[in-house]
């Protein structure tokens, strides 16, 4: 959104584009009349009126060269007070892809393991299979979850795997999900607390390879996989 100074110049710059001489308009009008007259039409008032019209604001607007060069400048000096997020993030990512390709962050490296716990509620569930387009009605009707032989409404299988390039994207910024096996043990009820683990099992270059596995509060497996996923340039 613009600010005050900037929709200052952008007033000041129309004042003058409007200011500015409109022989053309008039002239256009003034050939305009007769021509209607004599053919007992509008169009020619129409079309040439609004043709000089253009051409008065388009003279107007050349002849504004300090507004329009106010307005540059002022926009130019903005844009380059603006913060540089994409360089920013490109080091930071460059930084951590160079630690964890050779195994030596403090963090991350030979079998270190990333985890986020989550229970997907039923809003989040409803969104996620309005999302897909999933019409699977154990996901959100009770009744057919029941009928269907659980005692709750069940999460998308998918969607409880998306924690897995969730944790290694957050991790490495820029990485690249190459891909992933999944084997849906027992399904995951709504609101049902869960943990999700990746762990690091071999790296090779840029290339990670991760044990995924999502479980219970007991401890039991309810999707376990293995993924791959490509570290971006060192920066």
């Amino acid at each position: 959104m613009s600010d005050d100074r900037e929709k200052e110049l952008q007033q000041a710059l129309a004042g003058c584009v409007l200011d500015s001489s409109w022989f053309y308009c008039v002239a256009g009008v003034g050939l305009a009349i007769p021509i209607g007259v004599r053919l007992k039409s509008y169009n020619p008032l129409v079309y040439l009126g609004l043709s000089g019209t253009l051409l008065d604001l388009l003279n107007g607007y050349n002849k504004c060269t300090k507004e329009r060069a106010e307005l540059r400048d002022y926009q130019l000096a903005v844009s380059t007070r603006a913060p540089r997020l994409c360089g920013l993030v490109g080091h930071a990512r460059g930084a951590q892809a160079r630690r964890l390709a050779t195994g030596a962050g403090p963090d991350l490296g030979l079998g270190a393991t990333l985890q986020r716990a989550v229970a997907f509620g039923p809003s989040e569930v409803a969104a996620f299979v309005r999302l897909t387009g999933d019409t699977n009605p154990i996901h959100q009707s009770l009744p057919a979850a029941q009928a269907a032989g659980f005692e709750r409404c069940l999460v998308p299988g998918i969607m409880a795997a998306s924690l897995f390039p969730a944790l290694i994207g957050s991790a490495v910024p820029g990485a690249l999900y190459l891909t992933q096996t999944l084997k849906f043990r027992a399904p995951v009820q709504v609101s049902e607390p869960m943990l999700a683990s990746v762990t690091v099992s071999r790296i090779s270059g840029r290339r990670l390879t991760f044990d995924t596995q999502l479980t219970d509060s007991a401890g039991a497996v309810r999707v376990s996989g293995s993924a791959l996923a490509m570290l971006p340039p060192s920066t």
